[in-house]
């Protein structure tokens, strides 16, 4: 057979195959394209407010009527409602008219204003607002992928919005004004999956930063700091006021938070899952809580002013170990301190921390109480910080001179160690010469 002939047969069937690649790749497009677009096409917009005919005249009516992938267009009003999304719909979107203009107020006490579980959805443009005696204004629950964008919230030092175990929340270009963010999951993507920016709190900047390292915020007012994953930066000299929650830190390690005014707040500094972090020099006041530690260890807390605080001064709880709290100064705080684990160090190098209430005296004058402080009581086994400073200046008066350098023992010190090399060297030469 002619060489020609053959390699036109070859051509044949290699262009039959690539005309066969490229309708089997067109079918699997299609295959993933139709569903959106009969998604889309289902889809549809319903109206509440304004003066359409068949217009819905609250916005749970509309959702109630709604199905996945809708939109729900809200004009300019006063809706006086509470609003659930449910787990069933997705996709769903709430659009204002216009975010000032268009405003949901909360009726109802002892929950959200807006409430949403369903995957997906969008909540833009809107004023939203509640009742004294609400939850939040925003709950997000076990759900993904909602967006809250361009709102104005606004509520009375409640949680302005409350991430509890969901994933991937977008929350950008927000006026908060009030208790700002809390979030609650028991894994890291519960805190660092989220994108949140732009947002301000009280008209200060809201900080979240994830997934970093070495960074500095410094002399600043901020409403209020959210870090997680974040290793070895530091806080100094900021200012954090009238937030649910003034400082945030989950899963971080490493870091310091230093020479900071942390004040009327309802958690002062908040640490979850955090660890070798200190948190010194500090103003803690006017908080109903002043620091709040849950499940995390090994993190020291020195030498801050913890004073005023509504129902505790410092509460330590749920799986936090191996703490060390010392040098700090407690006074007129609803109760001082709280420990409900045995294995954190309310002291150390026999000194501990300075406390109000206690009664115990100091004979001996050094400035350390003669008797432990009680705590807390677990199980009639009591957590004590057992070196109770007295006096913070006989304290300090004599670390200094055990901290000194010692002169005539340094020259003792020396003495001794030419006397013990000049006999070693003696008794080498000794040897050598036998």
């Amino acid at each position: 057979m002619p060489t020609k002939l053959i390699n036109n047969k070859k051509s044949i069937r290699v262009d039959m195959l690539r005309k066969l690649f490229i309708v089997a790749a067109s079918f699997s497009m299609l295959a993933l394209v139709i569903p959106f677009l009969i998604c889309d096409v289902n889809a549809h917009t319903l109206y509440v407010g304004g003066t359409g005919d068949g217009n819905y005249t609250s916005i749970q009516q509309a959702i109630s009527n709604a199905t996945d992938g809708d939109v729900i267009y809200v004009y300019s009003g006063t809706y006086n409602e509470n609003i659930f999304i449910p787990k069933y719909i997705d996709s769903l979107k709430l659009i204002g008219e216009n975010r000032n203009t268009t405003v949901i107020n909360g009726a109802q006490e002892n929950c959200a204003t807006l409430e949403i579980w369903g995957k997906n959805c969008t909540f833009e443009n809107f004023t939203i607002t509640s009742s004294e005696r609400s939850t939040s204004i925003i709950t997000i629950s076990y759900t993904d992928h909602v967006k809250i964008i361009n709102n104005r919230i606004e509520a009375n030092n409640n949680t302005c919005i409350y991430m509890f175990f969901s994933t991937n929340v977008t929350i950008l270009n927000n006026s908060i004004t009030g208790g700002g963010i809390n979030i609650v999951g028991g894994s890291l993507e519960n805190w660092n999956t989220h994108i949140i920016s732009g947002n301000t709190l009280n008209g200060r900047r809201l900080y979240y930063i994830k997934d970093v390292s070495n960074f500095v915020i410094s002399s600043e007012e901020v409403g209020q700091i959210i870090l997680v994953n974040c290793t070895d930066s530091s806080i100094k000299n900021v200012d954090v006021s009238k937030s649910i929650i003034g400082l945030l830190m989950a899963f971080s390690s490493n870091n310091v938070i230093k020479k900071c005014h942390i004040h009327d707040n309802h958690y002062g500094i908040f640490l979850h899952e955090s660890k070798d972090n200190t948190i010194e020099d500090n103003l803690v006041e006017n908080n109903t809580y002043g620091i709040y530690v849950t499940h995390s260890s090994y993190n020291k807390i020195k030498n801050n002013l913890i004073r005023w605080n509504k129902n505790c001064g410092c509460w330590l709880c749920c799986g936090s170990f191996y703490n060390t709290i010392y040098m700090n100064n407690f006074t007129m705080n609803g109760k001082n301190a709280h420990d409900a684990e045995r294995f954190d160090r309310w002291y150390y190098k026999n000194v501990g921390n300075y406390w109000d209430d206690y009664n115990g005296t100091d004979d001996d004058g050094d400035g350390i109480g003669d008797s432990p402080y009680i705590i807390s009581t677990i199980k009639n086994e009591t957590i004590e910080d057992k070196y109770p400073i007295v006096s913070f200046e006989k304290v300090l008066s004599s670390s200094n001179q055990t901290t000194g350098v010692d002169i005539p023992a340094l020259v003792i010190s020396i003495s001794v160690a030419v006397v013990v090399i000049i006999v070693v060297i003696k008794m080498f030469k000794k040897r050598e010469q036998r």
